[in-house]
């Protein structure tokens, strides 16, 4: 169900899996990605990167349900990796019941790419660098 204040879920169904691939040409790299949200308190957060897969996992910590202070989870502390995207994964909610109102928001730099993909048989795929990345920092919330 999706309204303004961000989506929810009817059913519960763990993990909720959430993935946001940056468009064609967009590189970012990532120091937090957070959860604004009525109830989800634990979060597990991968960075990918296409066609190599993932990149990082970083998992936040496990805290008591009952605190509400304790909805709203973000992690920071991610390596100075470039990545195509990112998989967001919804792994507890402190009432048990669906997530609700969930909102992801980035912190991070994200480049232009020009880095492109050649698959040979039987080699694995190189990469073709034709020039550097321009550099644009931005905050980015994204609404599913």
């Amino acid at each position: 169900m999706m309204n303004n204040l961000g989506i929810s879920y009817s059913e519960t169904q763990n993990p909720i899996i959430i993935e946001i691939d940056f468009p064609p040409g967009i590189i970012g790299r990532l120091y937090e990605v957070g959860i604004k949200s009525n109830n989800v308190y634990r979060i597990r957060v991968q960075l990918i990167e296409v066609p190599n897969g993932l990149l990082y996992t970083l998992t936040s910590p496990e805290y008591k349900k009952l605190d509400k202070k304790n909805t709203n989870p973000r992690l920071t502390g991610f390596p100075p990796v470039q990545s195509s995207g990112i998989r967001v994964i919804l792994l507890d909610t402190i009432d048990g019941r669906p997530p609700r109102d969930v909102k992801i928001y980035t912190n991070g730099c994200f480049y232009k790419s020009s880095v492109k993909y050649t698959a040979l048989p039987i080699i694995k795929p190189i990469k073709k660098t034709t020039q550097q990345p321009k550099s644009k920092c931005r905050r980015s919330l994204f609404k599913n």
